[in-house]
């Protein structure tokens, strides 16, 4: 089942897409180290400007991922997926479909920690990591992105899936002006706050309520 799916939903234009582009934003970024007031801040500041260069690469890799997202899921609602129903039954469709996004996901995850450190650690002379638990909870934003265009989003209305990536995305740069009451309604990460185990299973609460959700949606719905 996860095969087929593989092979019916990896477009090789979109990959070729994304993976230019990511190749583009590493360059992008590599070539901010090497600007000419940029090396002389890291030479005067050197504390500072690591940190402030890795809370820029966060900042890029959050977008990034947000973008493999709406590539990924966007087409989640393909007629082809309509026999399997009948075939295999709605709930064991479903089911493998969620799988098959978090494995993609996961898949995907790995290649862009490996490309970056690879690129990062041999192109620039800064030591710029990203931890493990920023890690967790940009995977995490990404589990919820899914979430929300699968129980929102439908094929003849999948170009509008587009809103809710851009909506996160912005969302980013205003999290610190909003109170973090509000973010309980949608809890992406937030760069300039410090988790806590609590606020992570809630997250996971979050998203497991979405996940059922999806299944309610995908049961339910008229083919």
């Amino acid at each position: 089942m996860i095969k087929l799916l593989f092979m019916s939903y990896v477009d090789r234009k979109k990959v070729m897409i994304l993976f230019i582009f990511e190749m583009l934003v590493l360059l992008f970024m590599t070539l901010i180290v090497y600007e000419k007031d940029a090396t002389l801040e890291m030479m005067l500041t050197p504390r500072y400007y690591q940190n402030y260069i890795s809370e820029v690469f966060t900042q890029v890799f959050i977008m990034v991922n947000a973008m493999f997202v709406l590539f990924l899921v966007m087409d989640h609602d393909q007629p082809f997926i309509k026999p399997l129903f009948a075939y295999f039954g709605r709930l064991r469709v479903s089911v493998y479909k969620y799988i098959f996004y978090m494995l993609m996901i996961g898949f995907y995850g790995c290649y862009v920690y490996a490309s970056c450190e690879i690129a990062i650690h041999v192109l620039t002379p800064i030591n710029v990591q990203i931890d493990l638990h920023t890690l967790l909870y940009m995977f995490l934003d990404m589990v919820i992105l899914v979430n929300l265009i699968l129980i929102c989003m439908k094929h003849k209305y999948k170009s509008l899936s587009i809103i809710i990536i851009m909506i996160y995305i912005v969302s980013m740069f205003f999290l610190e002006s909003i109170s973090f009451n509000y973010q309980y309604i949608l809890p992406i990460y937030n760069l300039s706050k410090n988790y806590h185990l609590l606020e992570l299973c809630y997250k996971i609460c979050y998203i497991f309520l979405g996940f059922m959700l999806y299944l309610l949606k995908s049961i339910n719905e008229q083919l």
